[in-house]
C-alpha cells in the first residue's frame, strides 16, 4: 500500500463515507468494514497498535447531524489521506508513546460526549512500553471518561450499568420534521427557547421566580400533609433549597457507605418539584415569558389548545416512577434526563422504584424496556399509554412541557395556589419539617412525671390524618416484600408472630363456612373453594396480601379510608390480585354492587367504628346466605364503666369510638338475623399480657419521645388489659341461612 497513494487515498475517503453513514444509522452495519481497515493502514503505518476491538456501545443521545457538513467531512477524509501519506513515509517505529496517549485522551473526551465508543487498546506483547503508560482500569473504564462539565451524569458513575437498552425514539431536528406525525416517541433538537440560558442557573430561576407558591410533593408526586391534614405549601426558593439540602444529604450518606440515608432527613423522602398551569396559573404566566411549545408538536390534536402544561425539576437522582397518561412532551431546559420506555398495554410494573435504581442494576429492568437520554435542547415527545420511567442524571434537570388530559384525572386537580407564598422563612422552615421533609431539630422533652394531654398530638377524630401521621412517621420501617414489617397486631404466642392473626380468620372461615379442617398456617390451599372475602379496614393490605398467598382461589377486597395506606398498597407493594379502596368499610359493596361475600373480617378496625351497629347492619347486607363475621379487637369486660377515666381516655386518644361487650354484640346479631357462633379470648389463649406488656402497667408516656395521639392510645389500652378492663378476643357471628356453596 505504501507505493500506491491513490488507493490510500481513495480508500481513506471511502472510510470516512463509511463513518458518516455509520453516524447517521447508528446501525452496525459499517463496523466490519471499518474494522479491517483501520487494522490495514494502522499496520501499513507501523503502529505499534497491533489490534484494536470495536464494541459498539448504544448511542442514547446523538448530537444533531446535518448533510450539510459532508464536504467538511470529505475535506477532514483528503487530510486524513495526506497524513496517512506522511505517516507511512515514517519509519515502523516512529509512533510515539505521546501520540497514543493523545488518541486515547481524544477517544475519552469523544465518549463523555455520547459521540463515539472508545475502543479497547489490547496489549501489545512487542510493546511492552507503550502499554505501561495507558493504564488497565483507565482502558476499561474509557467509557466513562468524562468532560470537566458533565462530570457529575450519573451515567459516568462507577455504579453505573455498563450498557443500557437500545432507544425507542426517533431523532429528528425542528427544521426537518415534517414527516413527524405523533405516532412514536421521538426526539428533537435544535430547541432554541430563552428558557435554555434562564432557567440554566438554579440560583437565577430563584431570583426569576422564587416568590411563587408550590405544593410540597413527594415521591408520588402527591402534596405532602401537615399536622392538619392540609396540603404542603412553600415559596419556590425554599422548595429548591430543600431539594438542594437534600441532595447534598444523600450524597454524604452514600460518601459514609450508607443507603441514601441521613440523620437529619427522612429515609424515603423525596422531593418534587412538579406542577401544572391549572394548579399554579401565576407560575406559568410568568414562566410563558421564557418559551412557546414547538410547533410540530403544539399542531397535534391533543395538544392544539387541549391538555395543560407542566413543569418539572428534580435533583440528581430524583425520578418519576414507571407510569402512563395521555401523549405528552418535555423540553429539556438544563441537565439529561435518562427516559425509560414500555410500550402501550404493557402490565403496570410493580411495585414502583426509582428509576435511578435500574441504572445502577440494583433493581432488573423490566422485559422489553428501551432507554433514552434526553440533554438540554432536546424535546422529547411520547403518544399516550407509553410506560415511562425517568432519573435525572446531573444536579438541577429541569423541564417544560404539556400533557393531554386533565390533571384532575392524574389525581393532580388540586386548588389554585397563590401568586406570592408570603410565609417568613422560619415559618417556612418549620412547615417542612411539620410535613415530614426534615426531622425537628428541636428535641421533645420526655417528661417523667405527669404527663398531661397537651404534651400529644390529637387529631379531633380524624380517622384518616391519624393513620396518616402514623404511615408517614413510621414508613422507613416498612418493607413492601416482608409482611411481618406491615402487618401491625399484638404479638402472639411464644414466637411472638403477628401474622397468627391471619390464619386464625381463615381457621374461623373453613369452619364455620367451608366445614372442613383448615390447612396449616405454612400450607397453601391447593384445591381451595373459591370465595369472596372483604377485609373491613385493611390497612397497609397486610392481610390481603398473606391470603392472596395461602387462599389463591379467594377473591379479594379490601377497603381503608387512609390515603397514606391505600398509596402504600397501590404504589409499594409487590403485585398482586386482590383489590383495595380509598372508601369507608360501611360500603363493602361499593357503589351499588350486588356480589356478595361469603366472609368478612376485620383485625383490629371495627373499633374504630363510628357506629358499630351500623356498620354490622352493612357488613350483614353484604353478606352471602351462610357467610361469616369474623373480628379480632378489644371488647370491653362485663362489668367495666365506660365512665371509666382509663376507659375514656382509651376511647379518646385510640380513637376507639366502637368499645363493646361481645354480649351486646351477640344482641345486635339476633336483631339482624345472625347468631354469635364464636367467642374465643384470644388475650388468655395466648398470653397477651404477658409477651405484649411483660405484666406491667405503664405509665403515660412514650419512651422514644413521640407525641402522636395513638401511642398515647396504647398505653392507656395496655392499661386496660393488664387490668383485666379490656380483653383481646375473636368473635364470629353466622348469618342464619344455609350456605349456597358449592363445596365440590
Amino acid at each position: 500500500y505504501k507505493s500506491n497513494n491513490i488507493v490510500i487515498i481513495f480508500y481513506s475517503i471511502v472510510l470516512s463515507n463509511f463513518a458518516i453513514g455509520n453516524h447517521l444509522s447508528s446501525s452496525s452495519l459499517y463496523c466490519p468494514i471499518l474494522t479491517p481497515g483501520i487494522i490495514l493502514l494502522s499496520r501499513a503505518a507501523g503502529s505499534s497498535v497491533d489490534k484494536m476491538q470495536f464494541k459498539r456501545k448504544t448511542r442514547l443521545g446523538s448530537p444533531s447531524f446535518s448533510t450539510s457538513t459532508i464536504p467538511q467531512y470529505m475535506m477532514m477524509a483528503s487530510l486524513f489521506a495526506i497524513a496517512s501519506l506522511l505517516v507511512f513515509r515514517s519509519s515502523p517505529g516512529d509512533v510515539t508513546n505521546d501520540m497514543i496517549n493523545n488518541d486515547v485522551s481524544k477517544l475519552r473526551s469523544k465518549a463523555a460526549d455520547g459521540e463515539a465508543e472508545s475502543p479497547s487498546l489490547v496489549e501489545d506483547s512487542s510493546e511492552q512500553n507503550i502499554e505501561k503508560n495507558i493504564h488497565e482500569e483507565e482502558s476499561k473504564q474509557i467509557t466513562r471518561q468524562i468532560s470537566p462539565e458533565r462530570k457529575a451524569s450519573l451515567l459516568n458513575s462507577p455504579e453505573a450499568v455498563e450498557s443500557l437498552p437500545s432507544c425507542v425514539a426517533v431523532r429528528e431536528t425542528f427544521a426537518t420534521s415534517s414527516t413527524f406525525d405523533g405516532s412514536r416517541p421521538t426526539i428533537f433538537s435544535g430547541w432554541d427557547s430563552p428558557a435554555l440560558e434562564k432557567w440554566a442557573n438554579k440560583g437565577n430561576f430563584q431570583s426569576y421566580f422564587g416568590e411563587h407558591e408550590q405544593y410540597i410533593k413527594g415521591r408520588d408526586v402527591q402534596p405532602l400533609k401537615d399536622a392538619a391534614g392540609k396540603h404542603c405549601k412553600t415559596s419556590t426558593e425554599t422548595l429548591i433549597d430543600s431539594m438542594s439540602k437534600l441532595f447534598s444529604a444523600k450524597n454524604d450518606a452514600a460518601n459514609r457507605g450508607e443507603k441514601m440515608k441521613n440523620k437529619d432527613t427522612t429515609k424515603e423522602i423525596d422531593l418534587l418539584f412538579f406542577t401544572n398551569d391549572k394548579e399554579n396559573p401565576h407560575f406559568f404566566e410568568s414562566l410563558s415569558k421564557d418559551y412557546s411549545p414547538p410547533a410540530p408538536i403544539e399542531k397535534l390534536d391533543v395538544f392544539n389548545n387541549k391538555g395543560f402544561r407542566v413543569f418539572s425539576a428534580m435533583e440528581q437522582g430524583s425520578s418519576h416512577p414507571f407510569h402512563f397518561h395521555d401523549a405528552a412532551w418535555l423540553g429539556q431546559v438544563s441537565g439529561s434526563r435518562l427516559w425509560y420506555f414500555l410500550p402501550p398495554d404493557t402490565p403496570k410494573v410493580k411495585p414502583k422504584v426509582n428509576g435511578c435504581e435500574y441504572l445502577y442494576g440494583r433493581v432488573p429492568l423490566p422485559s422489553g424496556t428501551t432507554a433514552c437520554v434526553q440533554e438540554a435542547g432536546e424535546v422529547m415527545y411520547f403518544p399516550s399509554k407509553w410506560l415511562h420511567s425517568t432519573c435525572a442524571l446531573e444536579p438541577w434537570s429541569v423541564g417544560i412541557g404539556g400533557q393531554g388530559g386533565s390533571p384532575n384525572v392524574y389525581d393532580q386537580g388540586f386548588e389554585q395556589l397563590l401568586s406570592k407564598h408570603d410565609a417568613s422563612e422560619a415559618a417556612q422552615k418549620d412547615k417542612m419539617e411539620e410535613c415530614g421533609v426534615f426531622k425537628s431539630e428541636k428535641q421533645t422533652p420526655v417528661k417523667e412525671d405527669n404527663i398531661t394531654e397537651k404534651d400529644w398530638k390529637w387529631f379531633d377524630g380524624n380517622l384518616n390524618e391519624y393513620y396518616n401521621k402514623l404511615e408517614r412517621d413510621e414508613h422507613e420501617k416498612r418493607d413492601p416484600n416482608v409482611i411481618t414489617s406491615y402487618a401491625v397486631h399484638r404479638w402472639m404466642g411464644p414466637e411472638k408472630k403477628t401474622l397468627t392473626h391471619y390464619q386464625l380468620v381463615r381457621e374461623a372461615i373453613y369452619e364455620h363456612v367451608i366445614r372442613r379442617f383448615p390447612p396449616s398456617a405454612e400450607t397453601v390451599a391447593g384445591d381451595g373453594v373459591a370465595l369472596r372475602v372483604f377485609d373491613a379496614g385493611c390497612g397497609l393490605g397486610a392481610g390481603l396480601m398473606w391470603f392472596e398467598q395461602h387462599e389463591p382461589s379467594w377473591e379479594l377486597v379490601g377497603h381503608t379510608i387512609s390515603e397514606d395506606q391505600y398509596n402504600w398498597i397501590v404504589n409499594d407493594l409487590p403485585e398482586h390480585r386482590f383489590t383495595a379502596y380509598l372508601r369507608t368499610y360501611d360500603e363493602p359493596l361499593g357503589d351499588g354492587g350486588i356480589v356478595t361475600f361469603n366472609a368478612i373480617y376485620s383485625i383490629e378496625a371495627a373499633i374504630h367504628s363510628p357506629n358499630l351497629k351500623i356498620s354490622l347492619t352493612a357488613w350483614s347486607k353484604a353478606l352471602s346466605p351462610g357467610g361469616v363475621i369474623v373480628i379480632v379487637d378489644d371488647f370491653l369486660s362485663v362489668g367495666t364503666s365506660r365512665d371509666d377515666p382509663d376507659v375514656d381516655l382509651f376511647t379518646r386518644a385510640w380513637l376507639a369510638n366502637a368499645v363493646h361487650t361481645t354480649t351486646e354484640i351477640s344482641h345486635w346479631a339476633d336483631e339482624l338475623d345472625m347468631t354469635l357462633v364464636r367467642d374465643r379470648d384470644l388475650g388468655s389463649e395466648f398470653q397477651i399480657v404477658k409477651r405484649n406488656y411483660r405484666n406491667k402497667v405503664p405509665e403515660l408516656k412514650d419512651e422514644k419521645g413521640r407525641v402522636h395521639q395513638a401511642w398515647l392510645g396504647s398505653k392507656a389500652r395496655q392499661r386496660l388489659t393488664v387490668h383485666g378492663k379490656i380483653s383481646y378476643r375473636l368473635i364470629v357471628l353466622r348469618k342464619n341461612s344455609e350456605s349456597n356453596i358449592d363445596l365440590q
